[in-house]
């Protein structure tokens, strides 16, 4: 990959930095505890910001079930490009039902995406984060606009895991790492 290329991405991802961020903030304060897994809320958040960043967006409803889960819809968003190569990243948006997730035990909201020496808390802020890493390096790397030699998938589901706080650089770097990897899998070879 040329160094050109590294640094367009690194660009686009500098600019919208904030608007990850501000996506981060507004999934965590979404409630999505599974169960009990009405989850409409989170899955629909979800599907405008990938429509805000320029994806079509298909939705895979999930037949409601016997133990009481309902209201979920999966979400794929893909960036196609002629080739056979596809590269699938799969995440997660919605949190388990956690010890304490109603707030006993917790220094802060677990729903209120507190920001403090550059964490976000929150139920659910690491696993909501690949969400945010996946969507915002794949528009990255198309807005860089080389020439791609391959599709790239992303696939939300919402039957995930609880976590409690995410260091913002983290994010920022795995979101640059997700978007060079990508970069270096679809474009040709020089």
């Amino acid at each position: 990959m040329n160094e050109g290329l590294r640094e367009r991405i690194r660009e686009t991802l500098v600019a919208r930095r904030a608007g990850q961020f501000q996506f981060l903030a507004e999934l965590v304060r979404t409630p999505s505890a599974n169960p009990p897994g009405d989850i409409a809320s989170v899955s629909e958040l979800t599907a405008q910001a990938l429509r805000d960043l320029g994806f079509g967006v298909e939705r895979h409803p999930v037949p409601d079930d016997e133990a009481g889960l309902s209201n979920i819809t999966n979400l794929d968003a893909r960036h196609e490009c002629a080739s056979v190569l596809v590269v699938a990243l799969g995440a997660y948006g919605d949190t388990g039902a956690a010890p304490g997730s109603s707030g006993d035990g917790w220094a802060v909201d677990p729903l209120g995406g507190d920001i403090k020496s550059g964490e976000l808390f929150g139920l659910g802020v690491v696993s909501k984060a690949d969400l945010v890493v996946f969507a915002h390096a794949l528009a990255a790397l198309r807005d860089a606009k080389p020439e791609l030699s391959g599709t790239v998938e992303l696939h939300f589901t919402f039957d995930g895991s609880a976590d409690e706080h995410l260091v913002f650089d983290d994010l920022r770097k795995a979101t640059e790492v997700v978007a060079l990897a990508l970069a270096e899998f679809t474009t040709p070879a020089a």
